[in-house]
């Protein structure tokens, strides 16, 4: 590991080195068994080793090899044919890409490009990937790597979070300024001038933040009235982790671009794809060239690895729904009196618990400052078997969709154990 790169965080040797998956855990080297409260960055929705998506990896690895995007072969018809029923009525061919954040960036083109627009609306509490559009587009502290040089034509707009409300409304005041914050964005860019609005399907790393009801037709109403594109990204929130295909679902909407990746291929394989309503992109370009693309799009592996996912994931993609509440009320049992635990947010099983100071009760770490309590929140935890998500005062749990009642109360068992002991010396 000393001669790779280490993505987010100081270029030191990892503590850990991983043996063995299998389910909802990480064997290291030591012999130690992790739970694997984040699904690894909420990509491995259905387990480790998935029997399915690893046998259908074996088979396709003979004729696995890559072939260039504009090549037709089974494989690559056989994904378009499992993926069409799980779209919305209208939605048409697949841009495949390799990830998220690539995905992301080509949403946008399409975006542009189908309105003849530049501007993309975004929240000024959002994460969207790594690259330069991708990360342009993201309201996150992790934009600092750009040191300025962001990408022109992004505007943010304020997140709507009824937990700390941005216009100090409580549920009883609430007069949805939050909508009319992103008309006034509209207004104040020039309705003529907005390519698209890009949201969450469910808010992720940024902390979990539920839509406030009626947030989403709102957007889609308005995205209508200016005839720009509404993009929902699904990337984290989609394939089976907030309970259904796509978490815009839930909400009754449906988009006009759909970007997933990470549960596509229950991140066996690096894949993303870019769904989107037909007439986006047809007819101008059925005999126009189609100004992007990406040398490993609709790699025949990526492939294979997704119409396994589709298949393994169809039984259970509505798991995360019909187990939320007990979910969320064994949390709540477990650590939701811990005098460390301000609130507990959950969607399906993509959610997070902000940690606070006991004595204070303001949050343990600051939103993008750096604090030594984040680095011993995930020692204590990996220490007590589990293998953490942890930015700033989020503590991630985003299991796989597919753990046991029995292992979902072992993992709150774990949390509360290193919870616990924050609270001893030398920490407290």
């Amino acid at each position: 590991m000393a001669h790779l790169i280490t993505p987010w965080q100081p270029q030191q040797p990892p503590t850990l080195h991983i043996t063995h998956r299998e389910g909802v855990w990480l064997t290291t080297q030591n012999g130690s068994r992790l739970w694997d409260a984040c699904s690894q960055l909420m990509a491995v929705s259905l387990g480790h080793a998935h029997p399915t998506i690893t046998d259908a990896l074996h088979q396709a690895l003979p004729q696995g090899g890559h072939l260039v995007p504009g090549l037709g072969c089974t494989v690559r018809e056989q994904l378009g044919e499992a993926m069409t029923p799980l779209l919305p009525d209208g939605f048409g061919p697949m841009l495949m890409t390799t990830g998220g954040a690539d995905a992301i960036e080509n949403a946008i083109k399409v975006a542009r490009l189908t309105t003849g627009r530049s501007v993309i609306i975004t929240k000024n509490r959002s994460y969207h990937g790594a690259t330069l559009g991708a990360l342009s587009a993201s309201g996150d502290p992790r934009r600092s790597g750009l040191m300025g040089l962001d990408a022109p034509g992004f505007v943010s707009v304020e997140t709507a979070d009824c937990g700390q409300c941005p216009w100090g409304l409580t549920p009883q005041t609430c007069t949805q300024d939050c909508i009319t914050a992103l008309k006034q964005c509209i207004d104040t860019v020039g309705p003529e001038q907005v390519a698209g609005i890009l949201l969450e399907g469910e808010s992720g790393t940024s902390g979990c933040i539920p839509y406030p009801p009626g947030y989403w037709a709102a957007a889609r109403s308005l995205a209508t009235q200016i005839g720009c594109c509404l993009i929902a990204d699904e990337v984290m929130s989609g394939f089976g982790r907030c309970g259904e295909w796509f978490a815009v679902t839930g909400h009754g909407v449906t988009p006009d671009i759909l970007v997933v990746a990470k549960g596509l291929t229950n991140g066996s394989i690096p894949m993303g794809a870019v769904l989107m309503k037909q007439d986006l992109i047809y007819p101008r370009f059925e005999q126009e060239a189609l100004p992007m693309g990406l040398t490993y799009s609709a790699h025949p592996m990526g492939c294979a690895a997704a119409i396994a996912t589709i298949h393994a994931m169809t039984p259970v993609v509505h798991r995360a729904k019909t187990m939320a509440p007990w979910w969320w009320r064994t949390l709540h049992d477990h650590v939701g009196d811990h005098p460390m635990v301000g609130t507990i947010r959950t969607t399906g099983f993509l959610g997070c618990i902000d940690l606070i100071d006991p004595q204070t009760g303001t949050p343990l770490v600051n939103r993008g400052t750096q604090n030594p309590w984040e680095q011993l929140v995930r020692t204590a935890l990996i220490t007590a078997g589990i293998y953490p998500l942890v930015r700033w005062s989020h503590v991630f749990v985003a299991p796989p969709i597919v753990a046991t009642e029995e292992e979902l109360t072992e993992l709150a068992r774990r949390l509360r154990r290193g919870l616990d002991s924050l609270l001893t010396p030398p920490h407290c």
